[in-house]
């Protein structure tokens, strides 16, 4: 689904500064090398602040020269968006937010064939699912983002 997501963002030829973000209902994000330090929801938190603090200003020196900057990041409450628009605003950025609208019914089904498929390091259950979802909340227009919604079945 992310890969599907940058290709629309490439597809769409982007010529300005700008940053890009990709936010599924799931609130999914990548942080491979932190995945060892990862057991729970609380050691989620302290790494990703570990990680905005790490890459936050080298973020905001490539907006400054003019590079695009895609994030595969999570975005999926308000406090986290916050961060971002930090980045983008101290950065003078135009900014995207793409939000991807997915029923938890397709998540589930994409979710349920990525563990029956064993390529994926973590076996994530309807459970874990649910807990996560928990989190989620929709961005709103107060935040100040420009949104892009994509409605996926």
């Amino acid at each position: 689904m992310w890969e599907n997501c940058l290709g629309q963002i490439f597809a769409g030829g982007f010529a300005r500064q700008c940053a890009t973000y990709c936010l599924d209902r799931r609130g999914r994000t990548s942080v491979a090398p932190l995945s060892g330090e990862i057991a729970t929801i609380d050691d989620y938190i302290r790494a990703a602040t570990r990680l905005r603090r790490a890459i936050g200003p080298h973020l905001e020196k490539l907006l400054r020269t003019g590079l695009n900057v895609v994030l595969d990041f999570q975005a999926n409450t308000p406090t986290a968006r916050a961060w971002i628009k930090t980045v983008v605003e101290s950065a003078g950025a135009d900014h995207q937010l793409h939000y991807l609208d997915v029923s938890d019914e397709v998540c589930k089904s994409r979710l349920a064939e990525r563990n029956a498929s064993g390529t994926h390091e973590y076996q994530v259950s309807e459970a874990d699912f649910e807990l996560f979802n928990s989190y989620v909340v929709p961005p709103a227009s107060a935040e100040g983002f420009n949104v892009v919604i994509h409605p996926m079945s």
